[in-house]
């Protein structure tokens, strides 16, 4: 059938920053690291002198103090293409002893769910040096998180759209780099991310799908086609004779009212 998958933006992790190659910017922020900047205990290194001095500045004058809710905008202009720079403020809820109660990663991810839809570009970049990390997680497997959520949240199944008007209301996120200083293991939590959205993408489509494209024999086919070559995974379809075998007569019932055969996936994962 040859069923072809929403495609999700490219996630890849960067380690320098070109800041014109990107349409937002988004920096999340927690209480304890606008105080260090504005002690001049941190600062945003990982961006040039005068874009540093200049978020400074604004988080003076706006008085920002990465407070849950809280977002600071500022625009950059670099080579006569204008960029979006949004501070996140996500309050103290990263510190030790809330995130066991919170669930750190969790709240990471919903908090990346919720930039999203300020984030309506072509092309994103996440710096995640700027949030306390509870001991056990790194910096890594928190901005994976933040995508994570920012990628479920890009999810749009669109693909019947046909006028224009439809489609300028299509997002047009088509990359999401992520940035972190310490970046161990970062290639690993995006490949398990990766995995985690294309799964998702996947299974939203087969739900989001009409009648006339999606019925037991499509459905069957669908699963064998983008699943059998998953190692431990074995997949066994059921068809009428199959089902009447092994008594489902209520599924088959039910099934006898519609002109397409009834079938049943049976996946089964051995990991």
């Amino acid at each position: 059938m040859n069923y072809q998958v929403t495609k999700m933006a490219h996630l890849h992790a960067i380690n320098k920053i070109e800041i014109e190659k990107y349409n937002n910017i988004i920096i999340p922020i927690d209480t304890i690291h606008v105080e260090k900047i504005l002690k001049g205990d941190v600062n945003f290194s990982c961006l040039d002198t005068e874009l540093q001095h200049k978020l400074i500045q604004e988080i003076k004058i706006q008085d920002f103090k990465g407070e849950c809710g809280q977002n600071l905008w500022i625009s950059e202009i670099k080579n006569n293409f204008i960029i979006s720079i949004m501070l996140v403020g996500i309050g103290s809820c990263a510190c030790e002893k809330t995130c066991q109660k919170t669930k750190f990663l969790a709240k990471m991810e919903n908090w990346g769910g919720k930039i999203f839809s300020s984030c309506l570009k072509e092309k994103v970049l996440i710096i995640g040096d700027f949030i306390t990390t509870p001991a056990q997680y790194s910096h890594s497997k928190m901005v994976s998180a933040i995508a994570l959520g920012f990628l479920e949240s890009a999810y749009r199944f669109n693909r019947y759209m046909t006028t224009d008007k439809n489609k300028k209301k299509a997002p047009k996120l088509t990359d999401l780099s992520i940035f972190v200083s310490n970046s161990n293991h970062i290639d690993e939590e995006i490949k398990n991310i990766t995995n985690i959205l294309e799964s998702l993408y996947f299974v939203r489509d087969l739900v989001n799908e009409p009648g006339n494209v999606i019925y037991p024999a499509s459905y069957a086919e669908i699963i064998k086609e983008n699943m059998e070559h998953l190692s431990n995974l074995t997949i066994k379809i059921l068809g009428i004779d199959e089902l009447e075998k092994i008594g489902m007569h209520m599924l088959l019932g039910v099934g006898v009212g519609s002109v397409k055969e009834s079938k049943v996936v049976i996946m089964e994962y051995k990991g």
